[in-house]
């Protein structure tokens, strides 16, 4: 088995595409995968992933984005981990990982038949259909973030004398700096989750695509409270599309991301492929789970 050489110049290519990414991160190999690095001497090692899981794999700071699409695609990547403190100063360049590993999961049915160039008409639809679903994760990312910041500083001792200065405080670097600080100290990231399951035979079984943002606190603005009730000590699941349109009820404007949203929708509805979203608040945990599964 090999993975093939990048692909021969493609229209949907030539847009100024970034080669690297500098994200740290653990990159789970599935059994084939396994095999296929030892059979060619590509080094690998075991990785610990966030619930204590051992796995095999890499521990990579900079990712060949091109390499990444390929490896899911043939699937032989079976997960990615992250875990930050934050994500959004590195907004573009997650985008750019999560469009390249949705990608190969959504080209692993032409895999098979990679000695033939893909159509450019259908690359590009997939690329499309690739960044669409990157912007997504992207939003949950966003609230994920929030949240995790709002629920460091309500434990700030600056921040319990004015509660109210809060906003304010969360716009100023150095507390920003201090908050992350702490989140290392108590082990507390946001952990962005990404799981590919292969079918057997990808020709006629379904790809699937699972992706997971965990964060300590509650999504959304402190009005989103009573949308995952906290009187009752238990998991309350939602969907993200619900979430989003009372968020845009609240704030009586329309939501950028429940318009990606709905946009990503029809386009999965559009190419056969099923899509679903969840938020589910678990006060065991004191987490908060946003989370995505693409099966086509």
């Amino acid at each position: 088995m090999s993975i093939p050489a990048s692909r021969p110049d493609n229209p949907a290519d030539r847009v100024e595409r970034q080669s690297t990414v500098s994200i740290s991160g653990k990159y789970s190999l599935t059994e084939t995968g396994m095999f296929f690095c030892m059979k060619a001497g590509i080094p690998i090692r075991d990785i610990r992933l966030r619930d204590g899981g051992n796995q095999t794999g890499f521990l990579w700071s900079k990712v060949d984005i091109a390499f990444l699409e390929r490896l899911v695609s043939a699937g032989l990547l079976s997960g990615i981990e992250i875990e930050r403190t934050e994500f959004l100063s590195l907004r573009n360049d997650f985008i750019v990982l999560l469009k390249s590993a949705v990608a190969g999961m959504l080209g692993q049915k032409s895999y098979g038949r990679s000695s033939c160039r893909e159509p450019d008409e259908i690359r590009t639809r997939r690329l499309e259909l690739a960044e669409n679903v990157s912007f997504v994760i992207m939003e949950f990312i966003q609230y994920a973030e929030q949240a995790h910041f709002l629920n460091l500083a309500e434990r700030d001792q600056f921040a319990r004398r004015d509660p109210s200065a809060v906003p304010t405080l969360l716009a100023d670097h150095a507390f920003r700096q201090r908050l992350m600080d702490r989140a290392r100290l108590l082990n507390e990231f946001i952990l962005l989750s990404i799981k590919f399951s292969v079918p057997t035979d990808v020709s006629v079984g379904r790809s699937v695509l699972s992706v997971a943002v965990r964060n300590k606190g509650i999504v959304g603005n402190q009005k989103r409270a009573s949308y995952l009730n906290k009187r009752e000590r238990s998991a309350k699941t939602g969907s993200f599309t619900d979430f989003l349109e009372e968020m845009t009820n609240d704030n009586g404007n329309d939501s950028i991301g429940l318009m990606v949203l709905n946009s990503l929708i029809d386009s999965c509805r559009d190419h056969g492929i099923e899509i679903e979203t969840a938020l589910v608040r678990d006060e065991r945990s004191g987490e908060t789970v946003a989370s995505l599964r693409l099966s086509c």
